[in-house]
């Protein structure tokens, strides 16, 4: 998984390498720049043809813009810088020197003549401010960052953002001035401001340049990624049987609403649990039986639940808000065996936490949707963490961009985005597949990560293959994810 890094952590590091290694900062700048210009050359394949025109702020940001330009100019392009202010660093004064030196044309983003050559861009690159930023936009900037902002909506070229995307920083609330990116090129390493959910199409496709720093920063975050979420994921031998795979059990169902149930236990199954037993309403045990005939389904009531012995328990699909569910929910925690607390059991479980009767050591995945997490309190991803920890629950935050964070300060984020995974009973299939991920042994954090990038990227498979999908796919698309050469490797 990708390390992803706070501006505060990437500016220690950058003074780190200097004093400790020294390192001087512009050498970092230099190479910078030409990973930079690499990048774009090898991604449009050809340099540009028309105007390169570089958005230049005052600090270290502004550096690496202005030596982008000198890179650019040298490779042949027409290129022209727009300055916002004079240099306030001794990397921004030198590099805008070396570039000035070389003729680039340069004027200020006051000037009226700036906002004239977006018509003649054919590329932008927005390097105003980057990882020093520190939000939200100083009123005395504000008016001309609008400017350009409206400016910049109307041009059909590519705004590539330095880092990330000037105005953004982390726990920008909604509606902040941020410049909206077709491309962000970290340097160094991917910086964790960018995959905030209310920010992320500003981003737009994201890549990390890697830097020749002599060590490496904290980890604010981690990226998931495919390949390193399957190697957490137990591999089972060839005589792996259903008791070793692990029993879940799966509560909810409500009247017009068991289809939720039957997606969350077909889903848990998919992911390699070896048994599923499911416990609904007494009128719906006839109704969802014939649809599971692998599954046992019986009646939810107290004296059922102390006779189940499972590995896991996923609860709330299709629930309903009944008066009696926060009862139930209580009787199914007393299992002890860590549990998945979802759609309207989230209602249930905010009722036992006000009620100070959630019990202590309750191993606890919580997975509410927006509309949820603002019923739960609401909040950023700051505010979730800080409910994990002190809940001592996991927490993962569904959005276009899925956060996942752990009691212990553990993060991590999901690039989803996908429009085609917002469909009616997606969500349903998640909580079933955690829920299958922690009987086959997985501790929370970890199967909750595994269960978000498994259901993500079935999901991409699905649009891939076929577009528009319902959640009724998704089972089947989960009992593909891990190949057979990955199931019997021992």
């Amino acid at each position: 998984m990708s390390r992803l890094v706070s501006d505060a952590d990437q500016l220690a590091m950058d003074r780190r390498s200097e004093n400790e290694f020294g390192f001087p900062p512009i050498l970092l700048m230099e190479q910078a720049a030409a990973r930079l210009w690499e990048s774009l050359r090898d991604s449009s394949k050809q340099k540009p043809e028309g105007l390169v025109l570089v958005l230049a702020g005052k600090g270290n940001n502004g550096a690496d813009a202005w030596a982008l330009a000198r890179y650019a100019f040298l490779d042949g392009c027409r290129v022209h810088v727009v300055t916002w202010g004079a240099g306030s660093t001794d990397n921004s004064r030198t590099m805008s020197r070396l570039a000035a030196g070389l003729g680039i044309g340069v004027s200020s983003a006051e000037n009226s003549t700036s906002f004239k050559l977006l018509a003649e861009a054919s590329i932008v690159i927005d390097g105003i401010w980057g990882a020093g930023f520190r939000g939200p936009v100083r009123p005395s900037d504000l008016p001309l960052f609008v400017r350009w902002l409206e400016a910049l909506a109307t041009i059909r070229v590519g705004i590539v953002a330095l880092d990330s995307p000037s105005g953004l920083w982390w726990g920008a609330p909604a509606d902040s001035p941020v410049v909206r990116a077709t491309r962000t090129l970290a340097l160094g390493w991917g910086k964790v401001n960018c995959w905030q959910p209310l920010y992320r199409e500003h981003c737009g496709e994201i890549g990390v340049l890697k830097l020749g720093y002599p060590a490496a920063p904290p980890q604010a975050a981690e990226l998931l990624e495919v390949a390193t979420v399957r190697s957490l994921i137990p591999r089972l031998g060839p005589s792996a049987h259903k008791g070793t795979r692990g029993h879940v059990l799966v509560a909810g169902g409500a009247p017009g609403m068991p289809g939720a149930l039957v997606l969350a236990a077909r889903s848990a199954a998919s992911v390699g649990a070896g048994l599923v037993s499911i416990l609904t309403d007494s009128d719906l045990v006839a109704l969802v039986a014939p649809q599971v005939p692998a599954f046992q389904v019986r009646e939810l009531k107290p004296e059922q639940m102390g006779r189940v012995r499972v590995k896991s328990c996923v609860v709330g699909p299709g629930w309903g808000r009944g008066p009696d569910r926060a009862e139930a929910l209580l009787g199914l925690l007393g299992l002890s065996v860590p549990t998945v607390i979802d759609a309207d059991a989230l209602v249930a479980w905010k009722t036992l936490q006000d009620g100070n009767l959630v019990p202590s050591g309750v191993r606890a995945i919580l997975t509410p949707h927006p509309g949820e997490w603002e019923r739960l309190g609401g909040g950023g991803v700051d505010s979730a963490a800080l409910s994990a920890q002190s809940l001592n629950t996991v927490i993962v935050l569904k959005n276009s961009v899925t956060w996942v964070l752990a009691p212990d300060g553990r993060r991590a984020v999901w690039d989803g985005r996908l429009a085609e995974l917002g469909t009616g009973g997606s969500g349903d299939c998640l909580a079933g597949a955690i829920g299958g991920y922690l009987a086959r042994g997985l501790a929370p954090y970890e199967a909750a990560c595994a269960g978000v990038v498994a259901h993500g990227d079935c999901a991409r498979g699905l649009a891939q293959e076929s577009g528009w999908f319902t959640a009724e796919q998704l089972p089947n698309a989960l009992a593909r994810w891990e190949t057979p050469s990955e199931k019997q490797k021992g």
